[in-house]
């Protein structure tokens, strides 16, 4: 009886209020997204002698970390808050579901589109806008375009950061490679006149 009354929590409507920067769309891709890679977590086993349960709990443990997001439809940032949202709202339900060693399919559509709803609604055929190429910032008073890698990370123009370094050695850093990049810039277009 017990059994019976745990599956129809499963299925009850429920919603989660989503914050002003994660739209439905974002949420769906996040929740598909955290079942692929609790599945991907889990699909790796076959020699391991410790019990499923704490391979459950230690995928869920891991899995909302920005480097499982990396190949998705939105940035990782985003795609980590729908991953947390989700297992915040129903950890207990995915443990159990997990434990059940159901298919990718059946998890997506369990988990997804029937308890959380994260999917209801949302045409998953259609494609997310682009990321763009380039965000417009300022820096020292000075409009500056960066531009964006494939993750939305935004590109700069600095080797490497060393762990030291104070934030004003690197603005200072950031204005000698603009001026470099600028003096650039103005001999080139004095060569093409």
């Amino acid at each position: 009886m017990a059994r019976i009354f745990e599956l129809l929590l499963l299925f009850l409507p429920f919603t989660v209020a989503l914050p002003d920067d994660l739209d439905q769309a974002m949420y769906c891709e996040g929740c598909v997204a955290t079942v692929t890679e609790l599945d991907k977590l889990l699909s790796n086993l076959h020699n391991s002698e410790d019990p499923f349960e704490m391979h459950v709990i230690n995928a869920m443990d891991e899995v909302c970390h920005r480097d499982h997001f990396g190949t998705y439809a939105y940035i990782p940032p985003k795609m980590v808050k729908s991953c947390r949202m989700l297992l915040d709202e129903f950890d207990e339900d995915v443990e159990k579901l997990l434990m059940t060693h159901p298919k990718l399919e059946d998890m997506e559509k369990t988990l997804c589109y029937e308890l959380s709803k994260a999917c209801e609604g949302v045409d998953r055929s259609a494609k997310p806008k682009p990321l763009p190429d380039t965000i417009t910032t300022h820096f020292d008073g000075d409009r500056q375009e960066l531009p964006v890698d494939d993750q939305g990370r935004v590109q700069m123009s600095l080797e490497e950061i060393p762990p030291d370094m104070t934030d004003e050695e690197i603005a200072e850093q950031i204005r000698k490679e603009r001026a470099q990049e600028e003096k650039a810039k103005q001999k080139r277009a004095q060569e093409e006149l």
